[in-house]
């Protein structure tokens, strides 16, 4: 199945070892980003004691955002149980068929020891971040919490963020003809088709009555 995607018009030594399990993530419920979630089944090169990881590293990209996982359950801050497996969860906008690095700085509280470890992972042939040159991107997830069905439902919903950054660099004068639009937007689904999306679009009720609504071949969500 393709993944929707809704548009509305982001020391010491190091250890590397091949990874066993891996989850390259897409934008769900709660976590509206890209995420890769590695495991470190090997720990021993930390010792044991009270560890907390620094940095984390993508590549050789500083990574702000990220979680561990020990037994199972995710820690309240970045600190692991030295010696021991753990995970660790990271948001990055992975793109298909890239392998990445994912290196951790950890120092030892007790001691002031530090170490290095890395993993690394391949991304999946198919979908991932559709375009690097995007350097932001907002995910519109939707839920239906009641257990009705929603097929075909309209939605509302009120995006400030993007009206208040983008609005001052819209051209207001510039006019697109309906015939190039839908050619523009026929051109951008085979492309993003090609990447392993389907592309739908959700509008308020006075988009529905422009000529830039009216999208042929929109498949329903």
């Amino acid at each position: 199945m393709r993944k929707m995607l809704f548009i509305v018009i982001i020391a010491a030594f190091v250890l590397i070892r091949p990874a066993q399990a891996q989850d390259f993530g897409y934008p769900a419920d709660g976590e509206a980003w890209y995420s890769i979630r590695t495991n470190f089944p090997d720990a021993s090169a930390v010792g044991k004691g009270l560890w907390t990881i620094k940095t984390v590293a993508v590549n050789g990209t500083r990574a702000r955002d990220f979680a561990v996982f020990q037994d199972g359950k995710e820690m309240p801050g970045p600190e692991i149980d030295g010696g021991r497996a753990f995970e660790l969860k990271v948001r990055w906008s992975w793109e298909k068929g890239r392998e990445y690095e994912i290196r951790l700085d950890l120092e030892n509280a007790k001691t002031g020891k530090s170490v290095a470890l890395a993993r690394k992972e391949k991304a999946p042939a198919k979908a991932g971040y559709w375009n690097p040159a995007w350097k932001n991107y907002l995910a519109l997830i939707l839920s239906e919490d009641n257990g009705f069905p929603r097929t075909g439902y309209p939605v509302h919903a009120t995006i400030e963020k993007i009206i208040e950054t983008h609005a001052p660099r819209i051209d207001q004068g510039l006019e697109i003809r309906k015939k190039e639009y839908e050619s523009r937007w026929a051109k951008v689904q085979k492309a993003m088709a090609a990447k392993g999306y389907d592309l739908a679009y959700a509008c308020g009720s006075e988009l529905d009555r422009s000529d830039a609504a009216r999208l042929k071949k929109c498949r329903k969500a």
